[in-house]
């Protein structure tokens, strides 16, 4: 009578198979994913960590205007489409995802308008002072 060979489990392609490839045995192809991902990490800012511009507005004999728009016309990178009002002091700020220059404008309550460009790091926030009304 005829025996059967006892099954037998086939030896995978390799004892280190790597589970970030489909290769197995890729071990430099993974290493050097994984190096170039912490070297991303490093040298990029966290994707939270904005610049920030802020200023104030003042009518001509420096008192602060309130209720001016101000609003940033161009810069290194996308940006949202907001308008800032100023606050009783004059005051405004912006979020800004990127470290560069942008132009920063400003209109009036009476329709006078001021532009600006300011540099955004992310050190330390861009101050923007405009001054507007008034001929």
């Amino acid at each position: 009578m005829p025996t059967a060979a006892p099954s037998r489990t086939p030896e995978p392609a390799s004892r280190d198979r790597c589970t970030t490839t489909s290769w197995p045995g890729r071990h430099d192809v993974a290493q050097a994913f994984r190096a170039a991902a912490r070297a991303a990490r490093m040298t990029a800012p966290p994707a939270n960590r904005r610049c920030l511009i802020t200023g104030v507005v003042l009518d001509p004999s420096g008192k602060p205007v309130q209720g001016a728009t101000v609003h940033l016309v161009d810069g290194p990178a996308p940006f949202p489409d907001i308008a800032a009002l100023t606050g009783s002091d004059g005051s405004f700020s912006f979020s800004v995802p990127a470290e560069g220059v942008y132009t920063v404008r400003c209109r009036a309550l009476d329709d006078t308008i001021s532009q600006a460009s300011a540099r955004a790091d992310f050190g330390e926030p861009a101050r923007v002072e405009f001054r507007v009304g008034g001929t």
